[in-house]
């Protein structure tokens, strides 16, 4: 015995639909604010970033009919979940992409799939379903305001975010310039001793080697020491 699945309230509808909009286009509406510390930190061109958003809007509108015909056919709520696992993919692509490639992978193409699944394509298709033909419109209406309140919500959140991460990158680069310093004083260290063995060679004569005319510096098996003048130069093999 089969029953029909009870139909959404209005109220679930613009919550719901609201909430996944907000933050699907608020995170990419502050992508901008990413430009200057990402491409200073990875060495990067602004051409490089700024293709890889333009990628990202290539695939938004290439995978948006696949999008919402995979919607229809299996139901929004699918579609929601892989288009979140995508988006999440993208971003630590992006924070963990060294190359220009992953970058475009990440930014570009992961998450234009991700907005595909994630935004209005997919919530106006559950409003248009569940929403009377008389509120349609006005309800439409308030999700599309939902993106935008998403950028006044999300960007001086990434630009915390921004703020903060830069403050933990001066650290580590204050770390890494301390541990160069205690590495370079270490090879300092071990090069005088190194040195100083030698030089306590040249104290010693080695007569099955080596006799010596005048004091000089005389390579035995591979070490250079000094020896004092004593007699003639001779190397014995």
């Amino acid at each position: 015995m089969s029953t029909a699945n009870k139909p959404l309230s209005m109220a679930q509808i613009l919550v719901c639909g609201a909430a996944i909009v907000t933050m699907s286009m608020g995170i990419r509406h502050g992508f901008g604010l990413w430009l200057q510390p990402v491409t200073i930190e990875r060495g990067w061109s602004r051409e490089t970033f700024a293709f890889a958003l333009a990628v990202q809007n290539l695939a938004w509108g290439l995978a948006g009919p696949f999008a919402g015909a995979i919607a229809d056919r299996f139901g929004a709520f699918r579609v929601l979940i892989v288009g979140s696992l995508l988006y999440a993919a993208g971003l630590v692509t992006m924070g963990l992409a060294t190359t220009g490639a992953g970058f475009l992978g990440g930014a570009g193409v992961l998450i234009g799939m991700a907005q595909a699944g994630t935004t209005y394509a997919i919530v106006y298709g559950v409003i248009g379903r569940n929403v009377s033909a008389e509120r349609r419109t006005w309800a439409m209406g308030v999700t599309a305001a939902a993106g935008s309140f998403g950028q006044f919500l999300m960007v001086p959140v990434e630009s915390a975010l921004i703020s903060h991460a830069q403050v933990n990158m001066a650290l580590a680069k204050a770390y890494t310039r301390e541990l160069r310093k205690l590495a370079a004083e270490l090879i300092h260290r071990a090069d005088q001793l190194m040195y100083d063995a030698k030089s306590s060679k040249a104290d010693h004569v080695y007569p099955s080697a080596v006799g010596v005319q005048d004091s000089t510096l005389v390579e035995i098996r591979g070490d250079f020491v000094k020896v004092p003048r004593t007699g003639a130069l001779d190397r014995r093999s």
